[in-house]
């Protein structure tokens, strides 16, 4: 489906999230079927697509456990400053006073 649609946010999404499921069953191929999955959602970001606010969040927690801070906090905001869905901005945000008070303590 990919290959056919490229630009398919849905196929996409799809894509990630399975790739997600298959790194918590696969211990020995986690790190790397997370890397996939996170490579899928910058590459559209990339490519100028307008990610819906469910893959940025998806995109800052899978930024946010590889370390990359700054790029998982950009993503959370503009979840909070874009979504609609209550859920989506309360994680987003709580989120967000996580990486502070982290940032905060290391200082």
């Amino acid at each position: 489906g990919r290959e056919r649609h490229p630009q398919s946010v849905a196929i996409r999404e799809q894509l990630v999230n399975t790739l997600i499921d298959e790194a918590q069953m696969s211990p020995e191929n986690y790190e790397k079927l997370l890397q996939n999955a996170s490579q899928q959602l910058e590459e559209m970001a990339q490519q100028g697509v307008e990610l819906p606010t469910s893959a940025l969040l998806t995109l800052a927690e899978l930024r946010e456990r590889a370390g990359e801070l700054p790029g998982a906090e950009e993503a959370y905001r503009s979840v909070n400053d874009r979504s609609e869905s209550p859920a989506e901005k309360i994680k987003a945000r709580s989120r967000l006073a996580l990486l502070k008070a982290r940032s905060s303590s290391t200082e």
